[in-house]
């Protein structure tokens, strides 16, 4: 990271690699912090992992707030209206 501070694709991956790795607590800040830094490439999928991770920690109400501002800003991912749907509430 200190080769590269504040650069969100680094960020995202990161996270990626600790949510794949069964991490989301770990994953969470990762994907915050892409967010933060302006992430533009996949910020809808970076959205639904952090709504994913939020989730899998028992952060629900948090969960439901990215994941209703991602169906917000991509109506067309329909990913993310199946994800929500799943079984949040």
């Amino acid at each position: 990271m200190q080769n590269h501070p504040n650069d969100p694709d680094i960020e995202y991956h990161i996270g990626w690699i600790y949510d794949v790795s069964d991490q989301p607590k770990e994953a969470i800040e990762y994907y915050q912090r892409a967010l933060e830094y302006g992430l533009s490439e996949d910020k809808k999928g970076c959205m639904l992992s952090l709504g994913s991770s939020l989730r899998a920690i028992g952060h629900y109400k948090q969960s439901k707030a990215v994941l209703e501002q991602a169906i917000q800003d991509y109506p067309e991912y329909k990913t993310l209206k199946n994800f929500f749907s799943a079984d949040l509430i």
